[in-house]
């Protein structure tokens, strides 16, 4: 009957229409598949601080922090520092800042040294910093060493001299020695920092460095020597 046939155009006509509908959404309008990437060592990658710890020697004060890279395979060559030093009551006092690098694996002293503020004057030290992550094969060979080094007592002074190695190809224009006496026990009860400055390829050179006498007695063998050096 001509019902049906209306009936059957309209099926027909309907089919077409949502098929193509469909086809539309399936080409144009579906969404993309979220691909979630797991993330890379690099990005979780982030480097191990300690706490500022303070020294006051007289009017002024050192500053040092403990930093490690836990990574095999990232280093920096721009490792930007800062520490912010406040007053008893939060103000702002001073920022000492710097750069360096900082090796795969490799763990180190920041210290900075005779900062002119009492340390009864001091409030916080807020510790920031900024890295800049590479391949570990896209960084300079460094092999730095201290060498002969010998401790000496003369009168209220405690006195370093010794030799810094630089053991690999590239020469360093300037690298900051950063010196820490301990006690018997291996608490850090006086530090010292001095500069090195052209410190050519496969050469040594002299450091030498005096701070006054402390009160706690400072056992020479276990003095631990850092170094610092901007690219």
């Amino acid at each position: 009957s001509r019902g049906n046939k209306k009936l059957l155009y309209g099926l027909f006509y309907f089919v077409i229409f949502a098929g193509m509908s469909f086809g539309t959404y399936l080409f144009f309008l579906k969404p993309e598949p979220v691909v979630v990437q797991e993330p890379t060592e690099l990005d979780l990658l982030k480097l191990e601080i300690g706490r500022p710890q303070v020294l006051g020697i007289g009017e002024k004060t050192n500053i040092w922090i403990q930093v490690s890279n836990p990574s095999a395979n990232y280093g920096s060559l721009d490792l930007e520092y800062a520490f912010n030093i406040t007053s008893l009551i939060g103000g702002n006092l001073s920022v000492v800042d710097g750069r360096m690098s900082i090796y795969p694996k490799e763990t180190k002293y920041i210290l900075v040294t005779g900062v002119n503020i009492p340390l009864e004057d001091m409030g916080d030290v807020i510790f920031t910093h900024d890295v800049s992550f590479v391949e570990a094969s896209m960084l300079p060979e460094q092999n730095i060493s201290a060498d002969k080094t010998e401790i000496t007592f003369p009168e209220k002074e405690i006195q370093v001299v010794g030799f810094l190695l630089n053991d690999s190809p590239k020469d360093l224009e300037r690298v900051k020695v950063s010196i820490f006496f301990l006690d018997a026990s291996g608490e850090i009860v006086n530090n010292a920092t001095t500069f090195v400055d052209q410190l050519n390829a496969f050469k040594e050179k002299e450091f030498f460095v005096k701070v006054p006498k402390t009160e706690k007695f400072i056992v020479p063998e276990k003095t631990q020597i850092f170094w610092e050096v901007s690219y």
